[in-house]
């Protein structure tokens, strides 16, 4: 993937994997298997704490929303993807929060 050194995919459905790594992904994230750590965590474990260069949440749920915001380095990128028209109050929360990120 055009020098990515990891592609971390995050599904509760494992059968996923499979097809993740086909398509090159490295690693794979069930949250599932590990409900004692956020999603954010777990991704931070996977890369030595420092957090993903790109993050793409294609769900739209602001927990989600969240927990990509958090699982991004300090200098971030952070891609919504939704099929629908996000709240304007949930945008206005990720637009506001970008810039105070913890």
């Amino acid at each position: 993937m055009l020098g990515a050194a990891k592609i971390i995919g995050v599904d509760k459905n494992s059968m996923k994997k499979d097809k993740g790594l086909a398509f090159g992904m490295t690693d794979f994230i069930n949250p599932d298997e590990c409900s004692d750590k956020s999603i954010s965590q777990m991704i931070k474990d996977l890369t030595d704490g420092m957090g993903v260069d790109y993050c793409f949440e294609c769900v739209g749920a602001e927990s989600l929303i969240n927990q990509a915001i958090q699982a991004t380095k300090e200098v971030y990128i952070y891609i919504y993807m939704h099929a629908h028209n996000p709240s304007p109050l949930l945008t206005h929360a990720l637009f506001c929060s970008a810039t105070r990120k913890q």
